[in-house]
């Protein structure tokens, strides 16, 4: 439990910043889907990304982030290139940060958008894939690091990505190698985007686990950076 609650700190402490400007940002998870397992038992993910700017009809492709999360958890099948039984891994970054990992981001928002209500996958444009959040990872370790695709039509999918897990020696996981979810949805009505606050993430996602030192060393650092900036955002109003 302490890691997820880890995680949501770190949302806390990376996005409390730039909330009052009016970011947008992108949230999903598996509640928004009818999920049907191809490969593995993926039982829950979200994703979530907070914008550096507001959104306008355009092309991104890498746009600017202030901050990236994915969380993904399941069972893998018998003989998976990990040999691991389950997952259950969170990943939170900067928005350079998840680039110079290998992560990639892109779509185009439609000129016809009506964005006073959020964007709905149905104002993305394309008639194929219309949104694509890639977490590969290049030597970090890693099998597990989900691309995310929702298309047009009303389809999509989650499985691992091309991840190059080492590169000496190399060691490469295909896509979906690990696990696939196929998912459907409805265009008109699903909300990708949003003005949502990034920690009103449902409380469902914080699981079981257990206190490490380690845990308790990352939450205590993330409550003195928390308390840090607070401290000098007060200093700073001061002097203005």
């Amino acid at each position: 439990m302490l890691r997820k609650l880890i995680v949501l700190a770190l949302l806390t402490s990376l996005s409390s910043g730039a909330l009052a400007q009016g970011n947008i940002f992108l949230r999903t998870n598996d509640h928004d889907y009818q999920l049907t397992k191809i490969h593995s038992d993926l039982y829950f993910f979200s994703v979530n990304v907070e914008f550096a700017a507001p959104l306008v009809p355009g092309v991104y492709n890498n746009p600017d982030v202030v901050m990236i999360s994915l969380w993904v958890r399941g069972n893998l099948a018998p003989g998976t290139p990990s040999g691991l039984a389950d997952f259950d891994h969170p990943w939170a970054f900067s928005g350079t940060e998840f680039y110079n990992r290998g992560g990639s981001l892109r779509f185009e928002v439609s000129d016809a958008a009506v964005l006073s209500d959020g964007i709905q996958v149905s104002e993305l444009v394309g008639d194929g894939v219309v949104l694509t959040v890639d977490n590969r990872e290049i030597d970090y370790g890693t099998y597990h690091s989900a691309i995310f695709e929702l298309r047009a039509d009303g389809t999509g999918r989650i499985q691992n990505s091309n991840n190059i897990v080492t590169l000496d020696p190399l060691n490469e996981v295909d896509f979906g190698e690990e696990y696939i979810a196929d998912l459907r949805f409805d265009p008109g009505n699903t909300t990708i985007f949003t003005n949502v606050r990034l920690t009103d993430i449902d409380t469902r996602q914080i699981g079981s686990g257990s206190i490490s030192v380690l845990d308790l060393f990352v939450m205590l650092t993330l409550m003195l950076v928390f308390l840090y900036r607070a401290q000098h955002e007060k200093c700073r109003a001061i002097r203005e």
